[in-house]
């Protein structure tokens, strides 16, 4: 009785296992062994560096003028530091081997694929994909949250 909770384990760890319900935040294609291929996402390199402070909190640059596309100062939000802007600098990459997927990158074909997945995982109702890395979506914080709280919702 009661609420079994498995955190950073491997699939083979709990597939088997006997639930109600599984909520699920990780990659489909490998929660089910890259049975149609991977499918393809962006990782982050994330630099900091100290500067005079600046005006602005963060800064998304969609441009290509620069190598990063976001900046966040850290100090407009952290008490802690103080006299200097800590900025972080996100440098998009190609995902491979074991680095964090952040970003799906959900068209064309990776969305075909994404949906044969699904497909397959819809064979199992007691798994709940929740977050940007298992509903393969482009998604900001807020609407990650909104979107797993309202999946959710029927089963509390």
């Amino acid at each position: 009785m009661g609420i079994n909770i498995q955190l950073n384990c491997a699939t083979e760890d709990w597939m088997n296992v006997k639930a109600d319900l599984i909520i699920y935040t990780g990659r489909v294609d490998q929660l089910l062994d890259y049975k149609f291929g991977e499918l393809a996402y962006r990782t982050l390199e994330i630099v900091q560096q100290r500067f005079p402070i600046q005006k602005d909190w963060i800064v998304t640059d969609c441009t290509n003028k620069h190598k990063y596309t976001r900046t966040t100062d850290h100090s407009h939000f952290n008490n802690e530091i103080k006299g200097l802007s800590l900025i972080t600098y996100e440098y998009p990459n190609e995902c491979i081997c074991n680095d964090i997927p952040y970003y799906p990158m959900c068209w064309g074909e990776n969305r075909k694929k994404y949906y044969k997945y699904l497909t397959l995982l819809n064979e199992n109702p007691s798994i709940i994909l929740c977050g940007r890395t298992a509903l393969y979506l482009y998604l900001n914080m807020d609407e990650t949250i909104l979107t797993t709280m309202d999946g959710i919702k029927q089963y509390l």
